[in-house]
């Protein structure tokens, strides 16, 4: 049976120490800066170092949170952050940033990646297509199932890390943007603020509950996790180490009695719930899909905790520091310097000899072997503890405790050293590169136009996402590209008495039609794929390869890795447009997108300020200037939390405290909802100019509007666009956001 890590949380020093005293395999923690929790105490770099030698003293791992998206300033930082931390042998670290995983990568070749739990990596090709950048670990969206995570594990040979206990997100992490443009507070910089804890109005029904797996840890050792991981960097020292502890035991117990033998007791369970857990708990995805009862419903607080429960589970789990058992041998001898050799019991090739001061000849009683040992097994916090102490004494030997003290100061601290030694890198002998020549490339120049040197085609792009109307765009001569939604391809054949392999032929066939009637009228046909792709998607959808690999479509508009790497394994050429998930906040990160293999066009960051894009300087992207931007992403179903699934597709609205309107799409295909911003973002005419600037092209998200709505939403730009006649323009829209474009984020 394969042995999974127990990863375990650490905000803070005092989180460390009882993670690893509860038996945690690897610790996770962050710096203080790069890291998902920023309100979390994290570690200045000075503990940073502390930490790693702590951890490694035990033969235990760190692995550092570089887990945010970075803009180009905060890049040209993270040589000197990183540099000291991999020379004591910082055992990972955890990305989010294509942009940080190819610096890492070329900065320093001998770290290994591992990408975050805010990539939604959710299948094969995805895991693939980041093997390509060298990450050796993903920590996979929470959201999948044991088959679906044994079946990533069969097809790749990257190791697949796992939430086992904490918190749980209503949203797909890292396709989250609710909190960024509700409250201005960016989950993708670590300031989450939990809009998903709220009412809407009267229930909690975005709120999930904790995860508790403990009676699943059979089914994740069957399917292949590498990684078992406890969430709860801001949680405390209690939390973690009488969860760390309860789930020690409870691995160990497997491992040494199999499968058939183990059992949780309720005792061991109970004293889980009890520590700090919202509102009940669950399983998570694990066997089920989705659940109404992975949801808190009535209230999104945690239950109240059992104080003194969980004292005694702490103290039973976290309190006794680990030491190593050590075997040690003294020589004295008359006038000569004194030797102490101290070694590993269950390693007898860490051993050390040092000296100290010279034995005197006593000039009263001679100093005993019980004298000496006394003295010398006083290792008290070194981490060390005295097996055995042989003496080989030689004459009438004495010597100050002072001495003896020092001594034995002297051989464990040559001894810890020999044990850290071991993990201690020579950044000239890895090929670790100076910084001058490992630093993020900026200026002109250095990335290629995404557009070409023509700029491409600089008509606007209109994206369907719900329906096939395309009749009022393709005449419109301000149009150059129309893209429509795979989920509006399939809806339109979706049929309950249909088998798939009829879906797929009928909308091979609408697109087929589509594509004609678009290029018909000299424009390009898109298709949009879904920001979610999951269990074998494009076996399950084969139609899609067949308009691809044809050339039928002209291009993609994609918003996952998993999209990314089946495009590169079928050798795509069209475009593929980078949709808004995919971050690219620096021009590192842009860099990597234009090293993968594909032609791509990257979206322009919606959580950067005008300011910042300008700075960025990245020229030929896309930018939606029209249309409701998607803040969550979530395998829940807003109907079915509601006991009202009707397995059919449609958009429902959902009411925050102020009344404000979301639509919510409920894609059934997929098990896919998607909670649009109750207002689009709309950029004027007098916001264009930097649009036109950076030779970005606009592009209109048409979600539900009707005819009329469209028609005033294109005239407006394709008067603003490039047609302007100086007449004042008459803004098709009355409420309204711009996003990020004025105020951007922290």
């Amino acid at each position: 049976m394969m042995r999974a890590e127990l990863l375990s949380p650490a905000g803070d020093m005092d989180c460390l120490k009882a993670a690893l005293n509860a038996g945690a395999d690897a610790v996770y923690l962050s710096g203080v800066k790069y890291g998902a929790r920023a309100y979390a105490g994290n570690f200045t770099d000075e503990e940073l170092r502390e930490a790693l030698g702590r951890a490694h003293f035990f033969g235990r791992k760190i692995y550092l949170t570089v887990n945010t998206l970075l803009k180009d300033p905060e890049t040209e930082e993270l040589y000197d952050y990183l540099y000291p931390l991999y020379e004591d042998g910082l055992d990972g670290v955890i990305v989010q940033d294509m942009g940080v995983i190819r610096l890492i990568g070329d900065m320093f070749p001998g770290l290994p990646l591992h990408a975050s739990t805010q990539m939604s990596v959710t299948d094969t090709e995805g895991v693939r297509f980041l093997e390509s950048f060298n990450v050796k670990r993903v920590v996979l969206a929470r959201e999948l199932s044991l088959n679906e995570i044994a079946r990533i594990h069969r097809d790749t040979d990257t190791e697949l890390e796992c939430f086992i206990h904490g918190a749980l997100c209503y949203s797909y992490s890292g396709k989250c943007l609710m909190s960024s443009f509700i409250g201005g507070r960016s989950g993708n910089r670590g300031r989450c603020a939990q809009p998903c804890r709220l009412p809407y109005p009267e229930k909690y029904l975005l709120s999930a509950r904790d995860i508790c797996t403990l009676a699943l840890l059979p089914k994740l050792t069957e399917a292949g996790i590498a990684s078992y991981k406890i969430e709860g960097r801001m949680k405390s020292k209690e939390y973690v180490g009488s969860v760390t502890g309860i789930y020690r035991k409870h691995m160990d117990m497997l491992y040494e009695n199999g499968q058939e033998a183990y059992d949780v007791r309720k005792e061991d369970f109970d004293k889980l719930i009890n520590l700090y857990t919202r509102s009940g708990n669950s399983e998570g995805y694990y066997l089920k899909k989705n659940s109404r009862d992975m949801i808190t419903i009535k209230k999104p607080s945690y239950e109240t905790t059992d104080d003194e429960l969980s004292k005694k589970t702490y103290e039973t789990y976290a309190l006794s520091a680990s030491r190593h058992a050590i075997c040690g041998q003294v020589f004295l001898k008359e006038n000569e310097e004194s030797r102490l050799t101290v070694f590993l019991k269950d390693d007898e090739n860490m051993r050390v000899t040092v000296t100290g001061d010279r034995a005197e000849t006593a000039v009263k009683e001679p100093l005993g072997k019980e004298d000496i040992i006394k003295q010398i097994k006083k290792t008290a916090d070194t981490g060390f503890i005295f097996d055995t102490i042989e003496t080989e004494v030689s004459g009438r030997v004495f010597m100050r405790n002072s001495s003896l003290n020092a001594l034995r100061r002297s051989a464990l601290s040559a001894l810890r050293d020999l044990i850290l030694s071991r993990y201690l890198r020579d950044p000239d002998k890895e090929g670790v590169k100076n910084k001058k020549d490992s630093g993020p490339f900026t200026g002109a120049g250095q990335v290629s136009d995404q557009y070409g040197d023509d700029n491409g085609d600089k008509r606007l792009h209109v994206m369907l996402l719900k329906d096939l109307s395309i009749e009022g765009l393709i005449r419109d001569e301000r149009i150059g590209t129309v893209s429509i939604s795979h989920f509006a391809l399939i809806n339109s054949t979706e049929k309950a008495e249909k088998k798939t392999e009829e879906k797929n032929e009928e909308a091979f066939k609408t697109a087929m039609k589509l594509a004609e009637r678009i290029k018909g009228f000299e424009k390009k046909f898109f298709i949009i794929l879904p920001s979610v792709l999951r269990k074998e998607f494009f076996k399950r959808y084969p139609y899609i390869g067949e308009l691809l690999k044809k050339g039928i479509a002209d291009g993609v508009v994609c918003d996952c890795y998993e999209a990314l790497g089946y495009l590169r394994d079928i050798s795509f050429k069209g475009t593929v447009i980078a949709d808004l998930h995919l971050y690219a906040y620096s021009r590192e990160a842009l860099r990597a997108f234009c090293e993968s293999g594909l032609n791509i066009i990257t979206t322009a960051p919606a959580e950067l300020n005008g300011r910042e894009l300008r700075a960025r300087g990245v020229k030929g992207e896309e930018m939606t200037v029209y249309g409701y931007l998607p803040m969550m992403l979530s395998a829940q179903c807003l109907k079915n939390t509601e006991k009202k699934c009707d397995g059919v597709p449609s958009v429902t609205l959902l009411n925050d405290r102020y009344h404000h309107p979301f639509k919510c799409v409920n894609e059934c295909s997929e098990c896919l909802n998607t909670i649009y911003n109750y207002v689009p973002v709309f950029l004027e005419e007098k916001d264009l100019k930097l649009v036109e600037e950076l030779m970005i092209r606009p592009r209109i998200l048409f979600l539900d509007e009707d005819e009329e709505q469209r028609k005033k939403i294109l005239d407006y730009y394709g008067e603003a666009w490039g047609h302007r006649k100086g007449t004042v323009m008459i803004k098709p829209v009355q409420e309204y956001t711009k996003g990020h474009f004025n105020r951007g984020i922290l």
